[in-house]
């Protein structure tokens, strides 16, 4: 737990909210799967990706307020664990312009490269591989990373990194 620049205590502390109108496990024969978590569970496969990063480093909903549940739970997410504190926000925002880096040197090494310059090529591979060991899930803030490459009008960009 821990005070945003709001002044609210955030965290997830021992609390378990669940989704409006989802039913709780009340006993040891309730059945659990029948709850909606409304908080997102990093070892889920679908839900971090309902949270989505844009270049001025805030985490934000993948999905826009009238899209229901996958919103309510990025959203509540974001707020109740304080993902946009202005700390990490800052973290966020310096490696999107490292990537953003990336990408133009990038695009440089990709246009020598397709002029049949070794140079080229191997500056393209050496970034390639930068910008693929940002996008490791054990590399800090790589979700991020992913969102700036992913969003990038480039194709090389989209299709080349993981």
């Amino acid at each position: 737990m821990h005070k945003g620049t709001d002044n609210i205590t955030r965290g997830k502390s021992d609390r378990f909210p669940l989704l409006s109108g989802s039913c709780r496990a009340s006993s040891p024969t309730s059945n659990i799967d029948d709850e909606m978590p409304l908080l997102l569970d990093p070892t889920k496969p679908t839900d971090p990706p309902l949270i989505w990063f844009i270049d001025d480093g805030r985490a934000c909903s993948r999905f826009s307020e009238g899209e229901g549940a996958p919103y309510e739970r990025a959203a509540a997410t974001v707020d109740i664990l304080n993902l946009n504190d202005i700390k990490i926000v800052e973290e966020r925002k310096k490696l999107w312009n490292r990537c953003t880096r990336l990408i133009e040197r990038g695009d440089k090494a990709f246009e020598q490269y397709k002029n049949r310059s070794a140079v080229g090529r191997r500056e393209f591979e050496m970034i390639i591989e930068e910008m693929n060991e940002l996008t490791r899930q054990s590399s800090e803030f790589s979700a991020t990373a992913r969102a700036c490459f992913h969003g990038s009008s480039l194709k090389w960009v989209r299709e080349i990194v993981q």
